[in-house]
């Protein structure tokens, strides 16, 4: 980033020469309000819209100068002075918040902005594409690794629908409550082995009561609000 050897491309405008002085909690380099680059271009620009492209092409060369660029000839139409001016302002300016107020003084702003309007979309676009792609992708992931358990219950009810004819397998109640008993055991197995969640048990306990007691007060409140403003009129 910083050194005569460097092939990276960054923004070097306002920051120090050095990275060990970048690295400082203070710096000596000034922001400033206004550069004289800025007030040589517009009054070059000024100049160059009465007419006078001659007055206005040396101070131009002014600023070209300062950045070691060749100068300008004398001899330039005001039509190719306002486009040099508008090409100087772009190089000269680039990042300090200048482009936008050029724009609307040139009478651009609607067409540049219209255009970088069309960018964003393009980009959004392409963002929502590529999003919903991966969603899809996601999805039929998620398909695959879950599929067989919705082809499980399917047959289930398959089954179920199958076998109504025969009585027999219609009290299927008491077997589906051993079913239930066997996991619930099953889960208080696994956490009886768990000892993060026996150590914890304590505070677990409690933030599982003071959520319970925290729902059941908000439904019996928005119960009695729902009453109180609905039905408790019709009631007298």
């Amino acid at each position: 980033m910083f050194g005569a050897g460097s092939d990276r491309a960054s923004f070097r405008k306002y920051l120090p020469r050095t990275a060990a002085d970048l690295d400082k909690s203070r710096t000596a380099v000034n922001l400033p309000l206004m550069r004289y680059a800025d007030v040589l271009l517009l009054l070059a620009e000024t100049l160059n819209e009465r007419n006078r492209p001659a007055d206005a092409i040396p101070l131009i060369n002014q600023v070209r100068q300062r950045a070691d660029m060749p100068a300008l000839p004398l001899n330039l139409s005001v039509t190719e002075v306002k486009k040099r001016i508008e090409h100087e302002r772009i190089v000269e300016f680039a990042l300090e918040n200048t482009r936008f107020y050029d724009m609307r003084r040139w009478g651009k702003r609607k067409k540049h902005c219209k255009l970088l309007v069309g960018i964003v979309l393009i980009r959004l676009n392409t963002t929502f594409i590529l999003f919903q792609y991966w969603r899809s992708s996601q999805m039929i992931k998620l398909i695959k690794e879950h599929v067989y358990r919705f082809f499980v219950m399917l047959l289930g009810v398959g089954i179920g629908i199958g076998l109504r004819s025969f009585p027999i397998l219609k009290h299927t109640g008491i077997l589906v409550r051993l079913v239930i008993f066997a996991l619930l055991f099953l889960l208080g197995r696994e956490v009886g082995q768990n000892p993060k969640i026996v150590d914890n048990l304590d505070t677990l306990g409690l933030q599982a009561i003071l959520i319970t007691l925290a729902g059941v007060a908000g439904s019996v409140l928005c119960s009695w609000f729902v009453y109180r403003l609905f039905f408790s009129k019709h009631e007298r």
